[in-house]
């Protein structure tokens, strides 16, 4: 039998598409967050995005991007 997967739930942003087969990178609460590969996406909407990765099934509230949170991202330069 399949053990059961952990659910998490929570307001944040998705810093990069959210694509099977990568990870995805959301920010939560000012924190960045790396998920494992992600195996499913279920729901993509302008207020919620739901997937699931290989160890745990997402439920985002989807929230404006905070400027708080944009100005603490490290920027550099690309060559």
């Amino acid at each position: 039998m399949k053990p059961r997967m952990k659910t998490v739930r929570m307001a944040g942003v998705a810093l990069a598409p959210v694509e099977v087969g990568s990870r995805a990178l959301l920010l939560s609460g000012g924190k960045i967050i790396w998920t494992t590969q992600v195996v499913a996406v279920y729901k993509r909407t302008e207020s919620e995005l739901r997937f699931e990765t290989l160890n745990t099934i997402y439920q985002i509230k989807l929230s404006p991007f905070p400027r708080n949170d944009c100005a603490a991202l490290p920027v550099s330069m690309a060559a």
